[in-house]
């Protein structure tokens, strides 16, 4: 088995442009390596929350006296079903700024995540 995450980075604003390209670059691995797919739960994946499209789309956001109090802003980003992690992802510390991403993995398609 053949595990595969895929990450594209761009600094400024996200457009269709880049998701285009990002699915263009996933349908070339596709090619040469089925993904395992199932029309009703998504994509194989190995963590139960990212079950779904598997796509997270976040947004890294610097605002020291924001991420400060972590708390707060999780409180603020759960109101719009979204999540906040600290600047190296899952369960570490925010240190002058944080990722926001989507939290919701089952209702959107890949292209409404983004």
């Amino acid at each position: 088995m053949k595990v595969f995450k895929i990450i594209r980075l761009k600094t400024g604003v996200v457009t269709l442009k880049l998701f285009s390209r990002l699915i263009n670059a996933i349908d070339k691995i596709e090619e040469r390596t089925p993904f395992s797919h199932n029309y009703r739960f998504g994509y194989l994946n190995f963590r139960p929350s990212n079950m779904g499209t598997t796509n997270r789309a976040s947004v890294y956001i610097q605002m020291p006296k924001l991420a400060a109090y972590r708390r707060i802003s999780e409180v603020a980003v759960a109101k719009y079903n979204l999540q906040a992690r600290g600047a190296g992802g899952e369960h570490t510390e925010s240190e002058g700024g944080i990722h926001i991403s989507n939290k919701r993995n089952m209702v959107f398609t890949e292209y409404q995540t983004f």
